[in-house]
């Protein structure tokens, strides 16, 4: 939760859990995220190290997207990646496992996530 104060008032806000429920309506919950990104961020958005982190704590572990987002974390392509400080590419990676998604609406036709598939 973050609280963001505006005028001497002090608003409190969270980033939106996940569940495979939201899978089946990724792109309002993406905007949720964005508002909430740009409400934290006084409209100036937030660097892509905190986007990932915030990304992973609405997508628990317990889910396939957050389980399947953790080891790519662990990638030879996404610790290169964040090495070399190109943490927009690793942000990028990330989410790319939740939007192929949109096409399946999380259905079980495709397990309600992408097929586990390793990062080259």
């Amino acid at each position: 939760m973050f609280s963001h104060t505006m005028g001497g008032l002090c608003g409190a806000m969270d980033f939106p859990k996940a569940s495979e429920d939201t899978l089946g309506d990724l792109d309002t919950w993406l905007k949720e995220f964005d508002r909430v990104v740009a409400h934290v961020s006084g409209n100036c958005g937030l660097i892509p190290e905190d986007r990932i982190t915030h990304l992973l704590s609405c997508w628990s572990s317990e889910t396939d997207a957050g389980e399947n987002m953790r080891p790519d974390q662990q990638s030879d392509v996404h610790l290169e990646a964040e090495s070399a400080g190109r943490m927009a590419e690793c942000w990028q990676m990330l989410l790319a496992r939740l939007l192929p998604c949109r096409a399946c609406s999380g259905s079980a036709a495709c397990g309600g996530v992408v097929e586990r598939v390793a990062m080259a």
